[in-house]
């Protein structure tokens, strides 16, 4: 069942195709993702592998939680904006036979090729400073040429070097943070299970990936209407540019019940890939939501952008 949605998934981002093994709602969140990706007009690769997921029976569904090895590359006319191989924290509930909810844990941190692409432009402009000063701008074009040629490859040395330990401490950072964040998962799940609040934590969490999604993929208000967003212009704004999006740490307060009603309320960390025109930026931001279910599924009644 996992391994067919993976396939699909993949298959979604490199041909388009619909991803059948998901439930309408999740379908329909990938279709906004894709609609944002083509006006910012890049296309993403994706490769999903991963099979050491842990499954729990709760009631109706079945939940899987473990985690991925994710390929991913978004590119715009063939050159690659964002590139990152990764081990991922990944939770799938199945209902009726077929993935419901998806969730992906992600914070968008350490991306190499970004700093790559920062070192050779200060390469270049060392370059340009080091043949001003040193050889002036007299000559003719050949002995300029020559000169710069010069000038490139003194700076290029310390350049390189400082990038590649820059690279490994990013690489060190990003392997302390996998483990960390795997520590975090846990412990936001035992939190959860000790507010005693009757319903499975990764079906939450599936609720809150795919309505938050729907929010930051937004094209205008009617949209995000049902989520009631306060302040929803700036909001949708700020998220006109998002290209992917993860959800961090949570910390849910006390759940309620009236009557049939039932409320959850939470703090959570929303980490975003926004496109700048030129290149991809991690950014995050914290938001308090509003969760409510009556009967059937959690849904998400008030959004708010606090900091």
């Amino acid at each position: 069942m996992i391994q067919k949605f993976q396939k699909e998934y993949e298959n979604f981002w490199k041909n388009g195709d619909d991803i059948q093994e998901a439930e309408h709602r999740l379908n329909h969140l990938y279709m906004m993702r894709d609609r944002r990706l083509g006006k910012e007009e890049m296309d993403v690769i994706e490769q999903v592998t991963g099979n050491d997921f842990r499954e729990e029976k709760a009631e109706d569904m079945s939940i899987f939680t473990g985690n991925e090895k994710v390929e991913k590359r978004i590119v715009r006319f063939g050159h690659t904006l964002y590139k990152r191989t990764e081990q991922v924290r990944s939770s799938y509930i199945v209902k009726d036979g077929s993935v419901n909810t998806y969730c992906r844990l992600d914070n968008f941190d350490g991306m190499p090729n970004r700093y790559a692409r920062i070192a050779s432009e200060v390469a270049v402009i060392a370059a340009a400073i080091v043949f001003v000063s040193l050889f002036g701008v007299s000559g003719s074009l050949p002995v300029r040429i020559k000169y710069f040629i010069i000038s490139l490859l003194l700076v290029s040395v310390p350049v390189g070097a400082i990038t590649y330990l820059l690279l490994l401490r990013v690489k060190k950072l990003h392997e302390k943070r996998a483990k960390s964040e795997k520590t975090l998962a846990e412990k936001m799940r035992k939190r959860f299970q000790e507010l005693s609040i009757p319903v499975e934590y990764e079906e939450v969490l599936g609720e809150l990936f795919v309505q938050i999604g729907m929010i930051q993929y937004a094209k205008d208000e009617k949209e995000v209407q049902t989520f009631h967003v306060a302040d929803v212009q700036k909001v949708l704004k700020d998220c006109e540019k998002v290209v992917d999006y993860s959800i961090g740490e949570i910390r849910f307060s006390e759940y309620q019940k009236e009557g049939q009603i039932e409320y959850l309320p939470a703090e959570l960390t929303v980490y975003q890939l926004k496109s700048n025109g030129k290149t991809l930026v991690p950014k995050k931001e914290r938001v308090q939501i509003m969760l409510e279910r009556n009967v059937l599924d959690w849904k998400l009644v008030e959004y708010r952008v606090v900091g």
